[in-house]
This record gives C-alpha cells, structure tokens and sequence, in this order.
C-alpha cells in the first residue's frame, strides 16, 4: 500500500478471523459497477478507487482486478509534526484501540514519519456539500409542500419543485451515481441520483436522458433535456432531494 490516507469505512465480505489488516483482490464480473462491489463489501466507492488505483467514475471490465480493504478504519502515514493524540482526537479513534491494532509500534509517543499506522473505526471530518442548480435560468413556478394537484384537485404533497423552462439542458447537483435513467411513470423520463451523505436527487418530465444506469457524474454534468413527458401541465422539470429515503424542500441547500 502507498503511503497514503485510506479510509476503510466498514467490514468487507473478506473480513478474516485473525483481524490483520489485508487488502483482498477481486475479479470484476460481468454487470459489476464500483457502486454494486462497494454495496456487496461494505466499502466505499473512494476506497475501492484509491486502492486500485482508479478513479471515481472508472468503466470497469470484466476480469479487471480491484483492491478492496477488509477492514474499517484508515491506514494513515504519519507526517513531520504529527502526534498519536492528535490525530486519535481528529479521527475519533480511542488511543487503546490504536495500540491493540498496531502491535509493531515501540513507542506510541515517538513515530518516524512515514511510518503507517492503523487508525481504527476512524470518522473522517466531512466538509459541508457544494450543491449546484439543476438548470442555469428557469422561473420557478410550484414549490415544495402541500397543494391543490393541479390536474386532479385533490390536496397532496408535492415533493419537489417545479422549473418552467423549454428545452434547456439539466445538470447533476452533486457528484453522484446515476442509479436510475429511463420512464417512471408519472415522472415520465426521469434520472435519479444518488450522492454520498445519504442524499438522492431527482430529475423529471424531461424529453431526453443523456446518461445511463451505474455512471458516475460529477456536479454540473448535464444529464437530460427539460421536456414535457409523463404526468405534466406543460414543459419544466420537477426536481426532488432525498434524504435518508425522505422528500426535503431542495431550498434548503439549493438557492433558487
């Protein structure tokens, strides 16, 4: 492993009994994605990366090799300046469990840097999310909460809001993968995107879909074209932001 930060944010299927630290080598398969491999060994999909030595949003192939951590916590390399304590404080880790997981350190008080230390169950600090506007222009027409449906008058949760625009092109919020692209029904053409945090968003009545199932977009990517498909009073696009499986007011971390 490089000498690098490496955050093992929980146990893999090739967990072992005897509770060393080891990376495992998987055989990508047919229809794998880094998503679906990271839900099956419970690692995020940056580990996987970091430790392959790929990026984010990678097409993977099959027979393609992958290194998957079997562990969680992080493998840091200690730098000039750098404490034990500190960094026990900064990652939420107890200083005993550091101790019990890296046997071969003489004394805890006095590391050389670039020596590799095992932090265990580390919480890495998350910077507050950078969210973008779906469409550059528009005039919002229906914000988010309860109303009057305005097809069928009865009062129901709109879960979203509504972007009056024509034919403009629709961009990711957020970095995400694209877990859904294609007809939802009501939503018509519709693509929904899941984001680290617990956060979903969705895009729909749009007219075209620029991206598929299990791609990885970055913030401002644009993935569709407005458009007037499905259940809809005229052209826009519906938006929605998901959290932890719940509709939320997108003005929350959206300015519109």
């Amino acid at each position: 492993i490089k000498s690098r930060l490496y955050y093992f944010a929980g146990e893999s299927e090739a967990d072992n009994e005897d509770g060393q630290i080891k990376i495992i080598e998987y055989t990508v398969r047919n229809g794998d994605t880094l998503s679906t491999i990271a839900l099956q060994h419970r690692v995020p999909i940056g580990v996987i990366a970091e430790t392959s030595k790929i990026k984010v949003h990678s097409t993977l192939r099959p027979g393609q090799k992958l290194q998957i951590p079997n562990r969680p916590g992080l493998l840091y390399s200690i730098k000039p300046g750098d404490t034990l304590a500190a960094l026990a404080e900064h990652y939420s880790v107890k200083m005993e469990d550091v101790a019990k997981d890296n046997p071969d350190l003489a004394n805890l008080d006095l590391i050389p840097p670039g020596t590799q230390v095992f932090l265990p169950n580390a919480k890495i600090p998350v910077p507050p999310p950078t969210w973008l506007r779906p469409l550059i222009g528009g005039r919002l027409t229906s914000g988010f909460g309860w109303r009057k449906h305005p097809l069928y008058n009865h009062r129901h949760l709109h879960a979203g809001i509504d972007i009056a625009v024509y034919h403009k092109g629709v961009r990711a919020v957020r970095d995400g993968e694209v877990i859904f692209a294609g007809w939802l029904g009501s939503y018509g053409n519709a693509v929904v995107i899941r984001h680290p945090g617990g956060f979903k968003s969705l895009y729909a009545h749009l007219s075209s879909i620029k991206v598929r199932q299990g791609q990885y977009v970055k913030a401002g990517h644009y993935i569709a074209i407005t458009g007037n498909t499905g259940l809809s009073t005229g052209p826009h696009l519906h938006f929605e932001l998901i959290q932890n499986g719940r509709p939320i007011n997108p003005r929350r971390y959206i300015r519109f």
